[in-house]
């Protein structure tokens, strides 16, 4: 029995979701929790290099700063945008 592609894509990402429910009921998968915040953060900065290209604004996407906005927040956010203009002008 050969499965198609799309369908093996779909039991995946339904197995996914189902875990991403599951952690964040329990506190025991915490580290799941930090993956989907870093992912999400990633996200975030994806978003917000749209919408300010014009503006040619652009926040460097890589794992560290996912990780900082995804997990901190509003403020983690600030320390990218520190680091970026005052410490590496």
């Amino acid at each position: 029995m050969v499965l198609d592609q799309n369908v093996v894509n779909y039991l995946l990402i339904v197995a996914l979701l189902l875990l991403i429910v599951i952690s964040m009921k329990m506190k025991n998968l915490i580290v799941i929790k930090v993956l989907i915040k870093t992912a999400i953060g990633g996200l975030i900065i994806f978003a917000i290099n749209l919408v300010l290209a014009v503006f040619k604004f652009a926040i460097p996407l890589n794992i560290i700063n996912s990780f900082f906005v995804g997990v901190l927040g509003i403020p983690g956010f600030g320390l990218i945008l520190m680091i970026k203009y005052f410490i590496y002008p």
